[in-house]
């Protein structure tokens, strides 16, 4: 079962698959978050982190140059880090947390062959989507779009379909 969360910036895209980690925490979960990295109140990009290990990397920073998205450098070696220690924890995970699938992680080739991997697993994977690329993976599992009217709903929903 894949599980995809789309929806505009904002709408709590990785607020939710925060709320699932913590609500699913009496299972095994393997994933990565990509919390942002802030300096005195302003975006200057974003972390991976390895939810099994804690351990993180810089995916994209605007001190990274050549600027790839917007105005971030996307950095590949820390992708391929974390994605290396991401893949070795989904082996003994009953579910698998992915925030997000997104324009940055995807300039990783090694990023690309990790989803469509666990999107192959028989684990259940919930991943957050950028909303260009709901048609691309919208044809390997269920597309849900999340606003902030709906959160409750469709986080009720999730963890209804998890068990």
């Amino acid at each position: 079962m894949n599980i995809f969360v789309t929806g505009a910036p904002g709408c709590g895209k990785s607020t939710l698959i925060q709320q699932l980690k913590q609500q699913m925490e009496n299972r095994s979960i393997a994933g990565i978050v990509t919390p942002e990295i802030r300096h005195n109140g302003t975006r200057h990009g974003f972390k991976l982190v390895d939810i099994t290990t804690g351990e993180e990397a810089v995916l994209a920073s605007v001190d990274i140059s050549p600027a790839v998205i917007g105005r971030y450098g996307v950095n590949l070696a820390g992708i391929e880090h974390i994605v290396n220690l991401f893949l070795r924890s989904t082996r003994q995970a009953d579910l698998i947390l992915l925030d997000e699938i997104g324009p940055m992680e995807l300039r990783s080739p090694r990023f690309k062959e990790a989803v469509r991997q666990v999107l192959e697993m028989e684990q259940p994977v919930v991943a957050t989507l950028h909303r260009r690329l709901t048609d691309h993976y919208g044809e390997r599992g269920e597309v849900l779009r999340l606003t902030r009217d709906s959160f409750d709903e469709v986080k009720q929903n999730i963890l209804h379909r998890l068990g």
